[in-house]
C-alpha cells in the first residue's frame, strides 16, 4: 500500500513540477484545467503514468529481493536469477 502511494506522490510531484497543480485535476474527472495546451496536458499526464508505472516497478523489485544488495540486481543480477 505504501508503494502506491508513494508512486502516485512521485507522479502528481512530477506534475506540480510542469505547472499541472493537484487542485487542478482533483474530483475534475478528465476537465483540462484553464490556460493549459491539450496536447502539453496529455503528453504530461502520459509521462506521470509512466513515472507512477516504473516507480512502482522500482520498488516492487528492492522490496521482493530485500536480502541482496541493490547494486548487484541492476543491470546484471537481474540475469543471473533467470
Amino acid at each position: 500500500m505504501i508503494e502506491t502511494t508513494l508512486s502516485f506522490t512521485m507522479a502528481y510531484w512530477y506534475l506540480e513540477r510542469q505547472g499541472i497543480h493537484f487542485g487542478d485535476l482533483w474530483f475534475k474527472f478528465g476537465e483540462l484545467p484553464a490556460g493549459i495546451d491539450q496536447d502539453y496536458y496529455n503528453n504530461r499526464l502520459n509521462e506521470a503514468s509512466s513515472i507512477y508505472f516504473i516507480n512502482l516497478v522500482v520498488m516492487f523489485v528492492l522490496s521482493k529481493f530485500r536480502g541482496l544488495k541493490a547494486f548487484l540486481l541492476i543491470p546484471f543480477g537481474l540475469q543471473a536469477m533467470v
